[in-house]
């Protein structure tokens, strides 16, 4: 039978080469999990916060600081232009010029508005003419008939985000209220948010 060899202090190799390796080849790869780690936590954390701080609200982009107009909404209008072609009375109004106004949301919220009927001033100063309009009708959806003043609110409404909504409008002059077969009137339509 061998004899065991008693182990001595200087037999003890504490530091060796092959254990400093291990040791040294472990610390690198937890340093290296904690490194990506903080780096996608921080990542994270700024693009959140870079999120919040400049997100820029739709709805404020939308109102001019001028008026009230709605100018990210699309908006399909024409102008209006009655002639002496345009007189009727009230119970032949189906016969008058329809105007299809389309109004589309494009935004992540409902939006209250209201389209306004007024003078178009750039039409009047090329054409010379002084507009009469104190004689004008409207229908809205061929219901109901009314007087139409300068700058009057026509139709209110909501529309909810991403769509559309049709309005028809019919204009004439009223022929009860003839003055004269020369008149003739230029307009156009106003749409406008409703601050709420």
């Amino acid at each position: 039978m061998a004899k065991l060899k008693k182990l001595k202090l200087k037999d003890i190799n504490r530091n060796s080469a092959i254990e400093k390796k291990y040791t040294i080849n472990k610390i690198k790869r937890q340093e290296l999990k904690y490194t990506i780690f903080l780096v996608v936590f921080f990542m994270l954390t700024f693009c959140f916060i870079g999120y919040k701080l400049l997100f820029i609200n739709q709805d404020d982009l939308v109102l001019n600081a001028n008026n009230n107009s709605i100018k990210s909404l699309g908006f399909s209008s024409s102008t209006v232009l009655l002639t002496k072609e345009d007189f009727f009375d009230d119970k032949d109004f189906l016969k008058s010029k329809n105007y299809l106004l389309q109004i589309d949301n494009y935004n992540r919220n409902d939006i209250e508005f209201q389209v306004l009927f007024r003078e178009d001033y750039d039409a009047i100063k090329k054409c010379g003419c002084i507009n009469s309009n104190n004689i004008i009708k409207y229908s809205i959806d061929n219901k109901t008939t009314n007087f139409l003043d300068n700058n009057k609110v026509i139709f209110r409404g909501k529309i909810k985000s991403n769509s559309s909504n049709e309005i028809l409008v019919r204009v004439w002059f009223s022929k009860e209220n003839k003055i004269n077969d020369e008149l003739h009137f230029h307009g156009e339509f106003e749409l406008e948010q409703i601050k709420g």
